[in-house]
């Protein structure tokens, strides 16, 4: 044998260098906050059962009367909508919920809309006061009050729109699709 045939090696077929995997984005709501926005969800339902029977306190009081402005008489669902969104955040893993919770939280202001079709026999005028009016009707108790600025807004524009029957079948089918988006 000569030196050169003993310093051979065999060809190896080279296989091509594999690419890394693509690694996943990070998620962009982390484990950790969600706990968090469930904790506060949580905390928000327990302060708005409270305030659906009394206002005292201070906390109870400015939160009522700030929510019962934006969303009138839908303020008596928004306990059980906070609890919903707090299981959603709890319990739905590995799929996007921020449209979720937003629907579910949206069910306030398609009840305070109803409730203001239906329940409200104050009169709006269409004027650069609505909004302020809608707002603080929403805080009156009886069947004076409206359903606040967001509630009251939607059953005034799809008042006008459609008429009262008509705003309400559209707010009652929009509803459950709220509903069914919530649900995934």
């Amino acid at each position: 044998r000569s030196s050169s045939q003993g310093n051979k090696r065999p060809a190896q077929t080279q296989k091509p260098a594999k690419r890394p995997a693509a690694k996943k984005a990070p998620a962009k709501d982390p484990v950790s906050y969600r706990g968090l926005k469930a904790f506060i969800c949580l905390a928000l339902a327990v302060v708005a059962l409270i305030g659906c029977f009394t206002s005292e306190g201070i906390f109870i009081g400015f939160f009522r009367r700030f929510a019962m402005g934006l969303i009138g008489k839908g303020f008596y669902v928004l306990p059980v909508t906070l609890l919903v969104a707090a299981l959603q955040i709890i319990l739905v893993r590995g799929k996007p919920i921020g449209a979720r919770v937003a629907c579910t939280l949206l069910l306030t202001v398609m009840a305070g809309a109803l409730i203001h079709l239906f329940g409200c026999t104050t009169t709006f005028e269409w004027s650069g006061k609505l909004l302020g009016e809608l707002y603080t009707a929403g805080t009156i108790p009886g069947s004076e009050g409206s359903g606040g600025v967001l509630g009251g807004a939607f059953a005034e524009v799809f008042r006008h729109l459609f008429n009262q029957v008509g705003a309400g079948g559209v707010l009652g089918i929009a509803s459950p699709f709220l509903r069914g988006v919530a649900g995934g």
